[in-house]
């Protein structure tokens, strides 16, 4: 495999001056590149929550927390259970319009929200404006052709599923992949029937197909399973009152069954990787911080932040401040987001100030960073490459460097926290 980086030697020093004390630290390149390497493996089958991928990589996260000297917390020791809601893709999908087998992910793509079933039935190409009676709708595939500008899908598929339609397809536009999500909403599930998006260059052609046969078989299984965030805590000096927890999610969308790989490298492998170095690195120090560190790792991002929603409303004590992790490593540029909701700015300062020693370019937006934490850092993507919720987010594309760079500036942070 090979690493797209800017010149690095394969560990940095950099230094640290505290307490009249100056430290040095060493950051490991290949130790950080061997998590990566290792939350983005096949075995992982791209770490979906509540499935055996999920549970290897919460095993070996509380495996490394221990080897670092963190403590484990409560009666689960460094896991916490979680129940995590999510429409999940259990088997292979398929789509077969006629004698035509569409290719999932690449032409075509479900919305997990409207659930998924299988169905056989005539394909129907539905225009703006066309009066259709119920017996003409019912048990049909519906291609909605056209759309005016105050559409509203949900309304339409609920009103679809009332005249008896079996799935509607839609235009999907020409995206290089349709990206997956494993979103799922029990309480309107009822309410609607399967949705697909189809390429916009394939719709003349389903157009001549009007009339034939469509079968299509979206194995999605909606429910809730036990999952694990992870953490451990490591003890400021004994005086210490405030807690700090460094935060990323672990888990991402799965692969598909028998299909696509979601290897997960930038969303959130990176995020993960990154703080576990943090975390040795703090460990390693000589000395005690005037704060107590909690490193968590958390699992139901994915399908509508669990995990997060858990630690922030069940946390094992007060948390002072919140740092969240997140898309990084996509691009070579050091170039962060950076929300926040602190009334005091004077850590935002510190922070701008490293960053320009660094030479590190941060974006600063005073918002509610994902509505749950203090403070949230994200890598940039370019306008040519957005490979989120795609298999395009893999390891071996993934700027290992900039996680050094970031690990380095979280380090430097945690050193001025008073």
């Amino acid at each position: 495999m090979k690493f797209i980086k800017t010149p690095l030697n394969t560990s940095k020093e950099f230094s640290y001056k505290t307490k009249g004390v100056m430290l040095m630290s060493t950051f490991d390149f290949e130790r950080i590149n061997t998590d990566l390497s290792f939350l983005c493996a096949p075995e992982q089958k791209g770490r979906l929550s509540g499935t055996i991928g999920a549970k290897n990589v919460a095993l070996y996260l509380a495996n490394s927390l221990k080897q670092m000297g963190f403590q484990p917390i409560g009666g689960e020791g460094y896991f916490e259970k979680v129940h995590v809601p999510a429409a999940r893709l259990v088997n292979k999908a398929s789509l077969k319009i006629g004698q035509w087998n569409l290719l999932h992910r690449i032409e075509y793509g479900e919305i997990t929200t409207y659930g998924g079933g299988k169905a056989e039935g005539e394909l129907l190409v539905v225009k703006n404006n066309q009066d259709l009676n119920e017996e003409e709708l019912k048990g049909k595939i519906v291609l909605i052709l056209l759309k005016t500008d105050d559409f509203n899908l949900n309304e339409t598929v609920k009103y679809a599923k009332s005249l008896g339609v079996s799935a509607v397809l839609i235009d999907g536009g020409e995206p290089r992949w349709f990206h997956k999500s494993v979103m799922g909403n029990y309480e309107t599930l009822n309410s609607f029937i399967p949705v697909l998006r189809i390429r916009s260059s394939l719709l003349p052609e389903l157009i001549r197909l009007s009339g034939s046969i469509v079968t299509f078989n979206l194995p999605i299984e909606i429910s809730s399973k036990e999952c694990q965030n992870v953490m451990g805590y490591y003890p400021g000096e004994s005086e210490s009152t405030e807690t700090i927890a460094l935060v990323s999610h672990y888990d991402f969308l799965g692969d598909d069954p028998g299909g696509h790989r979601f290897e997960g490298a930038g969303d959130n492998a990176a995020g993960v990787a990154t703080i576990l170095e943090v975390s040795r690195q703090i460990a390693s120090l000589p000395h005690k911080l005037p704060f107590n560190l909690l490193t968590v790792f958390t699992t139901g991002e994915e399908s509508d932040l669990w995990g997060e929603k858990h630690l922030i409303s069940n946390p094992p004590f007060p948390l002072s401040k919140t740092i969240y992790l997140d898309g990084l490593g996509r691009t070579p540029y050091y170039s962060l987001n950076v929300s926040y909701h602190w009334e005091d700015k004077n850590i935002i300062n510190s922070l701008m100030s490293i960053s320009r020693d660094m030479g590190v370019s941060i974006k600063v937006n005073e918002s509610k960073a994902k509505g749950l934490f203090n403070f949230l850092i994200t890598g940039t993507s370019t306008v040519k490459f957005r490979p989120y919720h795609t298999p395009d987010d893999t390891y071996e594309l993934t700027h290992v460097n900039v996680l050094q760079e970031v690990a380095n500036l979280l380090v430097e942070l945690l050193m001025i926290i008073k």
